[in-house]
């Protein structure tokens, strides 16, 4: 049991202990100081702690034991205090005599069962583990001095360590500086709880005979059950239905065995479980033994009976209002349906229905004040959600009351129809086909009985899959109650029913008690349990030569992994943020080195790098000056961060701890990326935590984290440990070619300052109690850094190819969360991080959606007129070509040969634009005499007109190479078109729909063909649901700018699913956001914001930012005629100025949607015009 790990060495120095000191003194005849005499009866904390568990266990039994009897007795004295009070007594004395008798019993042996079971299994536990935990680690003190002895070959420092070993006492100065493993530790908690719990069982046998122990014994099994239960889902050991359906088969086999024992078997049942079942049940007992005495042959129908037995159904009878003839067994073949429904109904469907009713209003009484349990509690709270809420907090109490008594109800009614469908439909039925009359004796016997408890158990799906699970619970100890008691009681001998037990009990209550002492999550515990710690300090290969970068390096583990690489050889960059501290790290470490690396002759090689993760522009410039000191890169481990800290934005308004935990992180390692693939092999450690899985979503929202009242600071912190390990596990998948392993872990409950700032976030008594947990039941720093130091170090990872996998304490692999696991939340997390790492400027960072419009300022145009082929021969549709973009794109394509048609509403204006082009032509491109442009009318604001305009060009017999869709309105009055569709999604998207369909056969035949369809920016406004499809027309949903983010998202959709369904012609479909261009777009906006702030906004705009539509039009040209479109296959992309490729919104990729926006919009079209 003794670990060899370095973990566990202390410090020994040559310096007399103090209690050695107080030792001396006292063998020469020295009187003790006072002080020393009191210090040796103070009890220490750790002692203190058990003995309040052992009065805590006591408690609980105690409580159990006299609550149900001190309620009893409070509510006698006050629903009817006369009848309470003895005669001549006073009630008020009566009634504090009768609450003192209860209390005073509760600790008698007759009733003290319980209180003396878990005072022995749970103080008992706690106190063995303590004194375990000092003798482990006396034991460990003692190994570690004859280590030194042994390693001291020089005889004079040989014989004066010897003499300095021998007065070395155990002291709690020593204790405090041995370290136990987590795994040594936790098998020290099962060992106790194992002991303990079976010495409990033992004295309940010896001096508590009377106390049945059992029914605890077979609770206590069920729980363990469950915890082995959810390993087996989780790691799908059996059939897959195990996981859906478990808690639904465990009820059912659970219910059938107790029905059938509450019927013809009641003593095996625990006393209060049977009658509490008679009662809800409402069946006569005089029926019940009836049916009994069937089963065991006493009543023969149709035969001379007792009686007795006679008399008993024949009152029955009588006392039910019916003849009693049919209650006379002697002369009957069976009892009457009357008889069992007990004149309720005739029919037994009715009589169902009635139980049912019955049962409900009986339920209702004892589920609704149930549920209204909590209001009690925490009246406060419960308050404050009625007010927030009153009719929604009314209304869910009372469903889920309702959906309680509802499964009870069913519960119930279903064991009476089991019966009776057995007597009234399967028996006539299989008498009718046999052609034998079948016995009442044979209908009447366990068959039916047997039907109902199957059946009853199935209305536990009335109940939410939580509540399954927890009614299986409940019922399978008192179903393996009646199978014990039927199996084996009595027929085994005592000694041997005792030692069962005792195994029973005592293995069950270890498996709970070491789950929740060690473990958040007891499926990941006893998944790793039975693996001792895979790696060690002393397993650490040499990393002499390895550079190895460390973030947050100068407290903590980061701390502990400097000393633990440096100490092994390796140079590390201390990747910190305050340069003082690391410094006086890099000392500490320093000297820390020397004491426990002896065989280290040389320097540590430690060195500072200035790191902020707080700020993304800092993170990138600390990466950079590492490259400039040209080292090489073995291993980056991103280690810092922050938990429980006041909301705030970083230096790029981002929340914090999303900023610096991962964030700051991701920049930092992809500046690196390039040197660690140079240095290959090389390793990438990400430290996350097991709060990763304690998240609601696997998406990514800067927005939602960057609203103060959305998350709560320790749900902020779990969002960036999952956001680290979905970036491990893409960035593996990335790197799955290189010899780079990237690997995530969760260290564990670590001794450290993390959550040094939860004093500002948390209240007092909670941060206090959280600050006691991690002291007490963390383990040090240089134990906890362990796992990471694997990942970093272990010949494993490259020798069996490790990459993407999480890890937790010490080197156990598991399987993180499926949103962590999920690829499609991976890849949008990293587009989600290169997005924000574009941001220009840094005035813009409040809206991250804007870094793609200043990308189009800060990056080069991809394209320009002089690039642009020849079109001669090429014939070109730009719609909305009288004007701005529309306008110039028709120019530019006609300047360079192309046959165009400008496709527009208005004819007066066409045919000026056209004449206006081609002088514009002429003069800036004398090489074309004669620009071929023509007039193509189109109202896009009707769709039976825009079928038509498409058609007029059909007409023509022309081939069509180019088609531009350009046109649009913008921030209009609200307004439906001719075809009573809201105008801005009527022209901007449908008028388009129907006019590129109509086109498309044509567009087909003419391949290799291009189709460019316009966006915005604006389309990335959208909220999470898309396009509400119900909310298009209704004037009071959104406003005029809402409309118009619709109607440019359903561009992107339009575009994306019309390339997808064309990616087998040469068709090539693409959109684009134009950018800010100094158009007549925003010409309607007077109506709705007013003439001079439109006008004010426009000349500022136009002033400084708005590009000319003859450069910003390049964007639209390159995606109609640049051949790289062609040679490199580009369909279905995105686009802004000039000519930049980069991802849409999220939504507008989303192929679910596009497919749903693409039947909408067909389906409309049929609706008003037909068939296109």
């Amino acid at each position: 049991m003794i670990n060899n790990d370095e973990s566990h060495a202390i410090p020994i120095t040559h310096n007399e202990h103090p209690a050695s000191k107080q030792t001396s003194a006292s063998h020469q005849g020295k009187p003790l100081h006072s002080s020393t005499r009191a210090a040796t009866v103070t009890m220490s904390p750790e002692l203190i702690k058990a003995l309040r568990v052992c009065v805590r266990a006591y408690g609980i039994g105690y409580m159990f034991a006299t609550a149900p009897k001190l309620i009893k007795t409070l509510l006698a004295f006050l629903m009817n205090p006369r009848k309470a009070t003895p005669k001549g007594q006073n009630p008020i004395a009566a009634f504090l005599i009768a609450i003192a008798t209860v209390i005073k019993d509760g600790t008698s042996s007759r009733r003290d069962g319980m209180s003396m079971l878990l005072l022995i299994s749970l103080g008992g536990y706690k106190i063995l583990e303590l004194f375990l935990n000092r003798g482990m680690k006396k034991a460990i003190l003692a190994q570690q001095l004859q280590r030194q002895k042994e390693q001291h070959t020089h005889h004079q420092h040989h014989v004066h360590h010897q003499k300095d070993s021998e007065e070395v006492k155990w002291t709690k100065d020593n204790a405090d500086k041995i370290e136990l493993t987590p795994a040594l530790r936790q098998r020290i908690t099962m060992m106790a709880s194992f002991v303990s719990s079976a010495a409990a069982i033992i004295f309940m046998h010896r001096y508590r005979p009377n106390h049945a122990t059992i029914d605890y014994s077979l609770f206590a099994v069920v729980r363990a059950l469950d915890v082995f239960g959810h390993v087996a889902v989780k790691n799908q050991w059996g059939p897959k239905w195990l996981g859906s359906y478990g808690s639904l088969a465990v009820f059912v086999i659970s219910c059938t065995e107790i029905m059938y024992s509450w019927m013809y078997e009641p003593e095996r049942l625990p006393g209060p479980y049977a009658f509490w079942i008679t009662k809800m049940s409402r069946m006569d007992k005089r029926l019940l033994t009836a049916l009994r005495a069937v089963r065991s042959g006493s009543i023969k129908y149709g035969q001379p009976n007792t009686p007795e037995l006679r008399g008993m159904l024949m009152n029955l009878c009588t006392e039910l209002n019916l003849d009693p003839k049919l209650g006379d067994i002697d002369t009957r073949q069976k009892i009457h349906c009357l008889v069992v429904h007990q004149n309720i109904a005739h029919s037994c469907e009715v009589h169902t229905g009635y139980r049912w009713i019955q049962g409900f209003l009986v339920s209702s009484g004892i589920y609704l004040p149930v549920h209204l349990l909590p209001a009690l509690i925490n009246p406060k709270a419960f308050i404050k959600k009625l007010k927030e809420d009153p009719v929604g907090t009314i209304t869910s109490t009372l469903l889920s009351a309702a959906r309680s008594s509802a499964f009870l109800a069913t519960y119930i009614a279903l064991s009476w129809y089991g019966i009776c469908f057995w007597r009234s439909r399967i028996i006539p039925l299989a008498s009718k086909l046999s052609g034998k009359t079948i016995s009442g004796n044979i209908t009447d016997n366990v068959y039916g009985a047997l039907l109902g408890a199957f059946l009853c158990g199935f209305s536990v799906q009335i109940e939410k899959p939580h509540r399954r699970a927890e009614m299986a619970l409940y019922v399978l100890p008192r179903a393996l109650y009646a199978m014990y008691s039927r199996l084996m009681l009595g027929r085994l001998n005592r000694k041997v029913e005792i030692a069962g037990e005792v195994i029973m009990y005592a293995t069950s209550m270890s498996v709970l008690l070491t789950g929740m002492m060690w473990s958040k999550d007891m499926l990941k515990f006893w998944k790793t349990y039975f693996t001792p710690d895979r790696y060690s300090h002393d397993q650490v290969p040499d990393q002499t030569g390895k550079v190895v970068i460390v973030t947050g390096a100068n407290t903590g583990l980061g701390y502990a992994l400097t000393v633990a690489l440096a100490g092994n050889g390796a140079h590390v960059i201390l990747a910190c943020h305050n340069k003082e501290r690391a410094f006086d790290a890099m000392d500490r470490a320093k000297a820390e080195i020397k004491e426990r690396y002896p065989r280290l002759t040389s320097e540590p090689k430690l060195e500072f790098l200035e790191l902020d993760l707080n700020d993304m522009n800092k993170t990138r410039q600390a990466a950079k000056e590492f490259l400039a000191r040209n080292l090489p890169l073995h291993t980056l481990i991103c280690n810092a961060g922050i938990n429980l800290v006041p909301f705030g934005l970083s230096a790029d308004g981002i929340e914090t701890q999303f900023a610096v935990n991962y964030l700051g992180h991701y920049v930092f390692t992809m500046t690196l990326l390039e040197r660690l693939k140079e240095t290959k092999p090389s390793r990438v450690v990400f430290t996350s935590s097991v709060v990763h899985e304690v998240v609601s979503s696997g998406e990514h929202s800067v927005e939602l984290l960057n609203d103060e009242t959305f998350l709560d600071p320790e749900l902020r912190y779990n969002v960036a440990k999952l956001a680290a390990v979905q970036f491990a596990k893409a960035l593996a998948r990335r790197l799955e070619k290189e010899s780079v392993f990237v690997n995530v872990c969760h260290p564990g409950l670590v001794q450290t300052d993390l959550n040094r700032r939860s004093a500002e976030v948390l209240s007092e008594r909670f941060n206090k109690n959280l600050q006691s947990y991690f002291k007490y039941c963390g383990v040090t720093p240089r134990v906890g850094c362990l796992t990471q130091l694997y990942l970093a170090t272990s010949p494993e990872i490259e020798e069996q190819n490790i990459r993407g996998r999480y890890f937790i304490p010490v080197a156990n692999e598991i399987d993180p969360h499926p949103f962590a696991c999920n690829t499609d939340f991976q890849d949008r997390l990293l587009e989600l991080s290169e997005t924000l790492v574009r941001k220009q400027p840094s005035t813009m960072i409040s809206s991250y959606r804007q870094a793609q419009f200043w990308k189009s300022f800060v990056t080069p145009a991809r394209y320009s007129h002089d690039q642009i082929p020849d079109q001669t021969g090429k014939v070109a549709i730009v719609t909305g070509a009288n004007t701005g973009l529309g306008y110039a794109t028709a120019k530019t394509l006609a300047a360079h040969g192309a046959h165009v048609f400008l496709a527009c509403r208005n004819k007066e204006k066409g045919t000026k634009a056209i004449e206006k082009a081609k002088a514009e032509i002429k003069e800036q491109y004398p090489r074309i005499s004669e620009p071929k442009l023509e007039f193509l009318e189109l109202d896009l604001n009707d769709m039976q007109k825009t079928r038509q305009a498409a058609k007029n060009f059909l007409s023509k017999g022309l081939p069509l190479h180019i088609l531009v869709c350009n046109a649009g309105i913008m921030l209009t009055p609200f307004g439906l078109s001719a075809d009573g569709i809201e105008n801005q999604f009527a022209v901007n998207h449908m008028g388009h729909f129907v006019f590129t369909m109509t086109l498309l056969n044509c567009v087909k035949e003419s391949q290799p063909s291009r189709i460019v369809i316009l966006s915005s920016n604006a389309h990335e406004a959208t909220p999470e649901a898309g396009i509400d499809l119900d909310a298009i027309n209704d004037q009071t949903k959104l406003t005029s700018f809402e409309r118009y983010y619709r109607s440019k998202l359903a561009n992107v959709l339009f575009a994306n699913a019309l390339a997808r369904r064309l990616e087998k012609d040469n068709v090539y479909v693409n959109s684009l956001n134009p950018g800010y261009v100094n158009t007549e777009l925003s010409r309607y906006a007077h109506d709705v914001f007013g003439t001079f702030f439109v006008n004010t906004f426009n000349t500022i705009g136009n002033a400084l930012v708005a590009m000319k539509p003859e450069y910003a039009c390049l964007t639209p040209v390159y995606l109609a005629t640049s051949p790289d479109i062609e040679n490199q296959e580009v369909r279905g992309r995105y686009f802004i100025p000039i000519a930049h490729e980069i991802h849409p919104s999220l939504y507008a990729r989303d192929e679910v949607l596009q497919e749903k926006f693409w039947t909408f919009s067909e389906n409309l079209v049929r609706e008003k015009i037909g068939e296109i």
